[in-house]
């Protein structure tokens, strides 16, 4: 049997092997890696715009008129018009995981022969700074019956429920 050495070419060839696999390794933990506050944030949000546009409102409180509301019943989805009575267009509702309150949208356009309304829902992010421009919201709409996350400023999160009515 022969001696076997470890040359120079093999021991950079497993330093190179090594130093691949820990890259690779360091990326897959990277991208799986989401702040836990920023998913609640994006499901309250997901939540909230269902309540908004089936009028099953709960108790929640309306920051612009700071008035607390009873639980309304879950009726069906055209139900919006309820909470366009109990809340306005556009308002701060609710808390996000940072202690803010939610902002939210009511747009409405006409598709064909029938009404179609975006329920925008989102939070100013863990800076509480408001980078999102309403205007731009309008720029922002979905497909009939849609929802979906939806890409806002800065790090603001949002969520996005078009129905028809």
């Amino acid at each position: 049997m022969k001696n076997q050495t470890l040359k120079t070419l093999d021991l950079g060839l497993l330093l190179v092997l090594m130093l691949g696999s820990l890259m690779v390794f360091l990326l897959l933990m990277s991208s799986n890696r989401q702040d836990p506050s920023r998913a609640k944030a994006l499901l309250d949000a997901k939540n909230l715009t269902l309540q908004l546009a089936s009028g099953g409102l709960g108790a929640l409180k309306n920051e612009a008129v700071n008035i607390e509301r009873d639980p309304a019943s879950f009726e069906n989805n055209s139900d919006f018009k309820r909470s366009l009575e109990l809340f306005g267009h556009q308002g701060k509702i609710s808390k996000d995981p940072w202690g803010n309150a939610f902002r939210y949208n009511f747009i409405e356009t006409e598709h064909m022969d029938h009404r179609v309304v975006h329920v925008i829902v989102w939070s100013d992010g863990p800076n509480a700074i408001k980078e999102t421009n309403v205007e731009d919201l309008k720029e922002i709409k979905g497909f009939q019956n849609q929802e979906s996350e939806i890409k806002l400023s800065g790090d603001d999160v949002g969520y996005l429920r078009t129905a028809n009515f």
